[in-house]
């Protein structure tokens, strides 16, 4: 193999790659840092039932535990239902899911927290009705419904790639893109490195998306909490559709172009066969 050829090889591999990480860290950009993409994960996640299911019985659980209200536990049930159904309490929901979505943004808080203070008067006024006694012992309103989503030590690996990664997503797009062009360009053999290309980026693009979907899975099996681990997943599922159909169409593609590549380089093999090289000696003429 020629120093041409290895090179245009060298540069289709490392540019197929280069070109799958960009494409990967582009989608996951649009996901997890856009806003108004954020912004409709967050309105289907609030509109699953589970979800508000789930957050009623947090606070119920802590109301009965900080109140000692084990015996009116039915009423504290019924109560909450009822403001959680409320129009008003619905807003102040999402607007605390965002609140939580730019403390993770913009700061370094060790802990991510959901927290609704407007609510958690509401309750601590129906809890202190219920037992005089509570008032001197109940947190203050700021904190009575402020539930810790998780640690931002616990957040995967694939969350640092992108964030770190991000500003330069299209770059490296690009920028793996201009290397199989390079590679292209440099030949020998175009199509045959075209195909090795798609080859790659292919099979890059699947483990890529199996990493991810593995990865995702070990760690929503880690939560333990039942809110918590609920929402990561609606999230998730989220993030994950849109690997799968990303991995799905560079599948597709670059099946199309390997199998394309090889039956093309297989019928001009079979009607144009190479001519075996004429070796010339000094002196003797060639035998035709």
């Amino acid at each position: 193999m020629g120093i041409r050829r290895a090179l245009s090889v060298l540069f289709a591999l490392v540019g197929a790659l280069v070109a799958v990480v960009g494409l990967v860290v582009v989608v996951a950009d649009k996901e997890v840092f856009d806003r108004p993409t954020v912004e409709r994960t967050v309105d289907k996640i609030l509109a699953d039932p589970d979800v508000t299911r789930l957050l009623g019985r947090e606070i119920v659980k802590r109301a009965v535990l900080l109140g000692d209200l084990e015996e009116q536990r039915k009423l504290v049930q019924t109560y909450v239902d009822e403001r959680l159904a409320q129009p008003a309490v619905q807003k102040e929901i999402r607007s605390g899911v965002f609140d939580a979505y730019t403390e993770l943004m913009d700061t370094d808080h060790p802990r991510i927290d959901f927290n609704l203070p407007n609510q958690a008067k509401q309750v601590r006024r129906q809890l202190v009705g219920l037992n005089p006694n509570l008032d001197a012992t109940l947190p203050i309103s700021e904190n009575l419904l402020r539930f810790t989503l998780f640690e931002r030590s616990s957040l995967p690996w694939a969350y640092e790639l992108v964030s770190s990664t991000r500003s330069a997503a299209w770059g490296l797009f690009i920028g793996g893109a201009a290397l199989v062009a390079i590679a292209l360009f440099l030949g020998p053999g175009r199509l045959s490195i075209f195909t090795l290309a798609a080859a790659v980026a292919t099979v890059a693009m699947l483990v890529v998306w199996l990493l991810f979907t593995t990865g995702a899975n070990r760690v929503l099996d880690g939560i333990d909490d039942g809110l918590s681990r609920r929402v990561a997943r609606l999230a998730a599922d989220q993030f994950l559709r849109r690997i799968t159909q990303i991995s799905l169409a560079v599948t597709i593609f670059g099946a199309v172009v390997v199998v394309g590549g090889l039956v093309t380089l297989w019928v001009r093999a079979a009607l144009f066969p190479s001519k075996p090289k004429i070796t010339r000696v000094k002196g003797v003429p060639p035998v035709r």
